[in-house]
């Protein structure tokens, strides 16, 4: 057996970093673990990802001398990118109307710390949707500032070499429907590995084609998705080891995808970024409220090879 080791750059003291084997491994959704999270990395510095693949080969004979067979190691470089959100509000612009009724008595409204924390909240809740859009969509998708910075997930995989590696549909769709769906995730399914068809995989897909394979699934009279189902996801009849997750990170995307726990790899600073939000502070002579948070964020794929991916054209 020989070690492959071509893709690797020059030893430079990272006896310490992880590797990661191309095996399936247990983890959750995509909010609980189904991602791999690799943080600590800051915004404009990078991680190198060791991974390896081993190729066996059997030879007749008790006695065997001659070796064969190969580890093959290869590396890649996570490197987020670091984003800024600055704002600032005044809550004097709401005198005159209907949310006027939030604010507190008196004509001071400066430092009106009800208003502020709801600003906050639904900062927060849009910056963590903007995230996952980013993370799956980015350089394929103008939604927010910086999807159109960094490349997500579906971008390597089908903007890049990757695309060559992963698998997809034998048939070509247009569109999916209530007529279709279940032929096309039984299609997609059909054609991944053999090292990956028996252990948990997650089938990810925006919330609009999350319903409409409901909506077929209900149709063939697959009714009962199970007592342990949630509003966004169920696991998928006939298949006790996959998983449907409708994502919001894919909202409006043309793409469906099929892969395995710990494979799709986030980059980022802190895991709660987004959560990091603070009332930077506030300017009475203005009666401003300023909010201010950072966060980094990159990608990354482990092994296209696990992964299955059909889009609408």
């Amino acid at each position: 057996m020989s070690f492959n080791v071509s893709s690797l750059t020059a030893y430079v003291s990272e006896n310490a970093k992880e590797m990661m084997t191309n095996i399936v491994a247990g983890a959750n959704t995509f909010e609980g673990g189904f991602v791999r999270i690799e943080d600590g990395i800051k915004g404009g510095s990078s991680k190198r990802m060791h991974f390896y693949d081993a190729s066996l080969e059997y030879q007749l004979g008790a006695c065997v001398n001659t070796t064969s067979g190969s580890t093959t190691f290869t590396e890649k470089t996570l490197a987020p990118t670091l984003f800024t959100s600055y704002d600032e509000t005044c809550s004097e612009d709401m005198l005159s109307k209907w949310y006027s009724q939030f604010m507190k008595r008196g004509a001071n409204q400066s430092n009106d710390d009800q208003i502020a924390q709801a600003i906050a909240d639904s900062i927060v809740a849009k910056a963590k949707r903007d995230y996952a859009v980013v993370a799956w969509q980015g350089l394929r998708s103008t939604a927010n500032d910086m999807a159109t910075q960094v490349a997500g997930w579906l971008y390597k995989l089908i903007n890049t070499s990757y695309s060559s590696s992963t698998f997809t549909t034998t048939a070509t769709y247009t569109s999916i429907t209530t007529s279709n769906a279940i032929a096309l995730v039984d299609d997609l399914i059909a054609n991944a590995p053999a090292n990956i068809i028996g252990g948990e995989m997650h089938l990810k897909l925006s919330r609009a084609y999350f319903n409409t394979l409901k909506v077929a699934l209900r149709n063939a009279n697959f009714a009962n998705f199970g007592a342990q189902d949630s509003p966004d996801s169920f696991v998928l009849p006939g298949y006790n080891n996959i998983t449907v997750v409708a994502d919001d990170g894919l909202a409006a995307a043309k793409s469906i995808v099929l892969t395995v726990p710990n494979n799709l790899v986030l980059a980022c600073d802190l895991m709660s970024d987004a959560d990091d939000l603070t009332i930077d502070f506030v300017d009475n002579r203005k009666d401003k409220v300023f909010t201010r948070f950072k966060l980094a964020i990159g990608t990354e794929v482990a092994f296209p090879s696990n992964v299955g991916i059909v889009t609408m054209l």
